[in-house]
């Protein structure tokens, strides 16, 4: 897979939490990508295969990867690959035996033939567990959000928003089954300033979770605080985790 192509290094992203994030928080590498000479999943976890194997070979055994497909999202690519790392210093250990290993070359030419892909890197963090999430039956059901903040407004405004929202959550009581994170751009060729995603186990499961905090007070000044701070897209995707494979 192509690594990154365009830089973009946003003020608002450095953040106060930049030297914290390196040491702490994991870190995304999402490749956006297109199917090229008519290939599909079949092909593409057959290159995740030849990618597992290069992995035996250098010793890399925590490697963490999941694929996104669209749902309910208007978008001009055909998935999203994300790999996850603990941090900045283990993906760029990583990066390191990937580009002096002998087999990379062969890797890239497999990925190649089946699909065209930009990348980037976020900072992520979780900002709920509801504790009881689990996935018996891929795929998994993504809520997710890609938000631009308003003039005059950034990341130093959310954590109150949140603050709020958790309780939110916490007091309803119906968000067991579900957890999310918060994903801002580290090295990225992306408008976006900030992203959300949450987890379900299933379209049920969305919509149960949704009705209950579409319906209820504390959601709506939720919606009503982060409003005030920020636009955002939504879109629904399914996810699977192809390394380990489920």
């Amino acid at each position: 897979m192509k690594r990154l192509t365009a830089l973009f290094l946003a003020g608002l992203t450095i953040w106060s939490f930049s030297a914290r994030a390196a040491e702490t928080q994991t870190v995304r590498e999402v490749f956006v990508c297109s199917y090229v000479n008519g290939a599909g999943m079949t092909e593409l976890l057959a290159a995740r295969d030849a990618l597992v194997e290069l992995n035996t070979q250098l010793g890399i055994e925590d490697q963490l990867a999941f694929v996104w497909t669209p749902y309910k999202a208007n978008v001009d690519f055909d998935l999203l690959w994300f790999a996850n790392h603990e941090n900045l210093n283990a993906f760029g250990k990583v990066a390191d035996a990937y580009n002096s290993a002998e087999g990379t070359a062969a890797l890239d030419a497999a990925f190649g033939d089946v699909v065209d892909c930009n990348s980037s890197l976020y900072f992520q963090e979780q900002i709920y567990e509801g504790g009881e999430l689990e996935i018996t039956q891929p795929p998994a059901i993504l809520e997710s959000y890609r938000c631009t903040f308003h003039d005059g407004k950034g990341l130093g405004d959310l954590p109150d928003a949140l603050a709020y929202w958790k309780q939110t959550l916490d007091q309803l009581g119906t968000h067991k089954s579900y957890d999310a994170y918060m994903a801002t751009p580290f090295i990225a060729n992306t408008p976006v300033d900030v992203g959300y995603y949450a987890v379900h186990a299933s379209v049920q499961g969305f919509a149960e979770t949704a009705t209950a905090y579409q319906s209820s007070d504390g959601g709506a000044e939720a919606d009503r605080r982060f409003d005030e701070i920020q636009n955002c897209e939504t879109s629904l995707w399914y996810g699977q985790r192809v390394i380990p494979a489920m």
